[in-house]
This record gives C-alpha cells, sequence and structure tokens, in this order.
C-alpha cells in the first residue's frame, strides 16, 4: 500500500535539512529522505558574511541569526555551530570595495584593516593592501550544523528516514507527486533502516558486523502534496523531463590541509588581481579555512578535472602545486612539506545564481556550491515558504520561458494516479 504524507523532503544535506526543520516548526507532517546512513562530523565549511551581492548579503545576515538560535533549541549540541573566528576580505581593491559597502548597508560589524595590522593580529598570513574583517564570519561546523537541524527538526514532529535512496519522482497532479524509494538492508539483518535521527548510524553498524555488504531492501511508494528536492548532483537527473532547470554542474574542488604554527585562523578569501602577474597560476578566488592546529587551503571558484594518471598524493600534481605554491607565498605560519589533500564535490548552476523555484507539486533547490552550507538557514526559510505556497524568490525562480505547464497525459515522465 502506497504511503501518503503531506510534505517529503528529498536529501538531507544542510539545505534539505534545514527546510526540514522550517517545516516542521510550521507545523507541517515531513519526513526527510537521506541515502547517507551516517553524517561526516568532520566537515567544515567557510561561512563568509561579506557579499558585493546585496541579495546574497541579507541571507547571509538572516543566517547569522539562526545559526546562533539553533543550538540552544537543540539537544546534544555541545560546541557552536558557527565558530566565530571571523572572516576576512583582501586583494582586488574594487571588490573588496563593494563588499565593504555592501556589509555597511547591511548593518553588520566589520572593520578595514591595514595589510600591517592584519599581519599582526594573524601572524601565520600575509596579505597585501585593505583587509576587510568582518567579525560574525568565521568556520561553520558543517556536520554538527546537519545533525543539529535534523534533530531540530525532529523535535518538531518530523521524521528522518536515512540510508533511503529516491530511484524515481512522478508528478500525478498539481499537489500530488509519488517517489520510489529504496532502501538498503544490512545482508543478515533482516532489518530495514529506522526512522530516527540516529537510526543511521545503527544501520551502519549492522552492515559493519556482517562484514560490510548489503543487499538491496524494500523499494517502495511514497505520495506527497508537497515535494522539496535538494539532492545535489542527483536533482537534474531524477527531475529530468518533469522540471525544466538550467544546467547544473558537478565539479570536484581540490583542498590541501597544512598543519600552521600560529593560533586562530578565520575564514579568508583572497580576490585575485586580474592585472598581477604572479597570480596567473590561481584557479579563482583562494580560500583559507582555519582549523585545529591546521588550515585548509583552496580555490573556492575552481575545479580539478584531471585524469588519475596526473594526480599526486590524491590530487592533480598542477593542482597541488599551485595551492603549495599559494602556501608558500602567503601562509607563512603553515608548513607546505606536509600536505593532506582533500576534495569535496559541489553543484552549481551555469547562471551563477541559486535555483529555488517551485513547478505544481514540487519545490527544487539547487546549483548551492561552495556557499550553500553557510547560507542553509535562510536557504530552508525559502523552500519551506514555496511550500506554503509562497511566491518564488525572483533572484532564484526559474526563468518564465522555462516553465512548463503541467499536463499528466501528455508530459514526458509523468503518469496518473492509479
Amino acid at each position: 500500500m502506497t504511503e501518503i504524507v503531506d510534505t517529503i523532503v528529498a536529501g538531507g544535506g544542510t539545505a534539505g535539512s534545514a527546510a526540514a526543520w522550517h517545516l516542521a516548526r510550521r507545523g507541517a507532517e515531513v519526513l526527510l529522505l537521506e541515502a547517507h546512513p551516517v553524517i561526516d562530523e568532520s566537515a567544515d565549511r567557510a561561512f563568509e558574511l561579506a557579499y558585493a551581492d546585496p541579495v546574497y548579503q541579507a541571507l547571509a545576515a538572516e543566517s547569522v541569526a539562526l545559526w546562533a538560535a539553533l543550538p540552544s533549541a537543540t539537544t546534544g549540541v555541545a560546541s557552536p555551530l558557527l565558530d566565530r573566528t571571523g572572516s576576512v576580505l583582501h586583494g582586488h581593491a574594487p571588490r573588496l570595495e563593494a563588499a565593504g559597502e555592501s556589509l555597511a548597508r547591511a548593518r553588520l560589524a566589520h572593520e578595514i584593516l591595514s595589510a600591517a595590522d592584519a599581519e599582526s593580529r594573524w601572524p601565520g598570513l600575509r596579505f597585501a593592501g585593505n583587509v576587510l574583517f568582518a567579525p560574525e564570519g568565521g568556520r561553520l561546523r558543517e556536520g554538527a550544523a546537519i545533525a543539529a537541524l535534523r534533530a531540530a527538526a525532529v523535535d518538531d514532529g518530523a521524521r528522518v528516514m536515512t540510508g533511503t535512496t529516491v530511484t524515481r519522482i512522478r508528478i500525478l497532479g498539481d499537489d500530488l507527486a509519488r517517489l520510489e524509494v529504496r532502501t538498503p538492508v544490512a545482508a543478515g539483518s533482516g532489518a530495514a533502516p529506522g526512522s530516527g535521527a540516529g537510526d543511521g548510524a545503527a544501520a551502519s553498524a549492522a552492515s559493519a558486523a556482517s562484514g560490510g555488504e548489503t543487499e538491496i531492501g524494500e523499494v517502495r511508494e511514497i505520495d506527497c502534496r508537497r515535494l522539496v528536492v535538494t539532492l545535489g548532483p542527483s536533482t537534474a537527473k531524477l527531475l529530468r523531463g518533469l522540471v525544466a532547470l538550467p544546467r547544473l554542474s558537478s565539479t570536484r574542488d581540490s583542498s590541501i590541509v597544512l598543519p600552521i604554527r600560529s593560533g586562530s585562523v578565520p575564514a579568508v578569501v583572497h580576490l585575485p588581481d586580474p592585472s598581477a602577474p604572479g597570480q596567473r597560476y590561481w584557479r579563482g578566488d583562494a580560500a583559507v579555512l582555519g582549523g585545529e592546529g591546521s588550515v585548509v587551503v583552496g580555490w573556492r571558484d575552481g575545479a580539478t578535472a584531471s585524469a588519475p594518471s596526473t594526480r599526486s598524493n590524491g590530487l592533480p600534481a598542477r593542482e597541488l602545486a599551485a595551492l603549495l605554491r599559494y602556501a608558500r607565498e602567503w601562509l607563512p605560519g603553515a608548513d607546505p612539506g606536509l600536505p593532506t589533500p582533500i576534495s569535496r564535490v559541489r553543484t552549481s548552476a551555469h547562471h551563477g545564481d541559486f535555483v529555488i523555484d517551485r513547478i505544481g507539486p514540487v519545490i527544487v533547490g539547487a546549483g548551492f556550491g561552495a556557499a550553500g552550507a553557510g547560507l542553509a538557514p535562510a536557504i530552508g526559510r525559502l523552500l519551506a515558504g514555496l511550500a506554503d505556497d509562497a511566491a518564488a524568490p525572483s533572484r532564484f525562480a526559474l526563468r518564465p520561458d522555462r516553465r512548463r505547464a503541467f499536463d499528466p497525459s501528455t508530459a514526458p515522465g509523468i503518469a496518473r494516479r492509479a
């Protein structure tokens, strides 16, 4: 028998978990589906507060307040989700000035430092020109943030099913969507994944006890009145033929972790100067994120697309060389002799903006890229608003000429309700 739920959120990353939290706070019946059984608690992201674009600046200002409020409403969170080491912007003067003006309009605390003053405050870093410092930015503990958002949603009545993969989406009417989902079962356990916030860990433990092997478990259908889709790289595939999305690209960002001898390091974005010949090896804005005795160094707007044969220590050789060169030139407190490579996949829309819109019963959240984690509380509010029939934010809406009128009898990939 097909289960019926008022609202389903497909995808339990930061944006999806935030949407589930906002929906549950509003009293909706919410089911959050997430394929990964365990949250990576070690993942951190930079939370940048300075945006030259006032639309994103407003989302950042809203998210600061929401991140601060979340731990107090959530059990089991031992430390702040947002470690306010501050965010720093330096480099290309015109972009720096625009970001400072945006912070001033938003009435967010900030100050302009000279390079010498900044180097005195953060002796492990090197700066050139003026430095824009926003004290409310810093490091987001992304894994802990996802856990806290899900726990808060559960506290408000939501259900969370981990280890559950969405394999098909169908639109059956203006207020009806049907999902086909698969729930893997640990071999020999005979048990399906649970629906609580901590059940993913139990499923993982059962899998480990059986040698890590899994068998395909139950495949079932669930109907809902509203469906929020925040599935990252899988969004375009599952909505093909249903929603005409802008082109979404999934790229792998490469970074390195280096030991650092100095103390606290803020979240730093270094803006390249197009006229500086010494920066031509850069792959985009340089990004530095401080951790416990270490820093993560990467390119905020760059991506890795090299063949495995060109890799060195898990990264393409040229990419690793560029990151190490940047560290030697701009991070005098770091030890470039001991790099640990890391990489993450991010999904962005080709036009550079987020996608937040609704077509029939389907609410789409996509293209959040590197900034999405920090802005997730505000993004979640926008997604929840669409589920409550609010208008799509004009900045993030699908273009009118890309909207498709709903017609169950003719639209490809759509079936009538049985």
